[in-house]
């Protein structure tokens, strides 16, 4: 429905045909997640349901604490020669107005089995907000 009063235009949308996305459980086995995704009812959106609740404020405090030891972030850098694990460009001069503001920390279960393997001494990847981060991630992941 549209209805117009005093130069103001209100727009009414029934909730009956907005747009629902498919809900399936995160707990699914990885080939019932794989055959929702590929069923018809699948396409465009499915959303995940109770998943664990993100440790919002011990990513910020890790990637804050990383910001703050570039000789650590160096470290791990230099235990995955491959590839950097941390980047900042803003950090680094290479931020600007058009520049997205973003930190990334690359640290998948085989990089993380590297950096270890080639820096014993990283015991910080465990402590603390970083550790948290990252068991977050791992319990997600399995």
């Amino acid at each position: 429905h549209i209805i117009s009063h005093r130069s103001t235009l209100f727009i009414f949308i029934e909730l009956s045909s907005m747009f629902t996305p498919r809900s399936i459980s995160a707990k699914l086995s990885e080939a019932e997640i794989a055959q929702a995704i590929d069923s018809p009812e699948g396409k465009g959106i499915l959303l995940l349901i109770d998943l664990p609740k993100a440790p919002i404020s011990e990513i910020q405090a890790a990637f804050d604490g990383l910001a703050k030891r570039p000789d650590f972030t160096s470290r791990l850098n230099n235990a995955y020669a491959k590839n950097m694990v941390y980047k900042d460009s803003f950090s680094t001069g290479n931020g600007g107005p058009k520049v997205d503001m973003k930190r990334v920390l690359d640290l998948s279960p085989e990089r993380l089995e590297e950096i270890k393997r080639n820096d014993p001494d990283l015991s910080l990847l465990q402590e603390d907000a970083l550790g948290a981060t990252l068991r977050y991630w791992d319990n997600l992941r399995t």
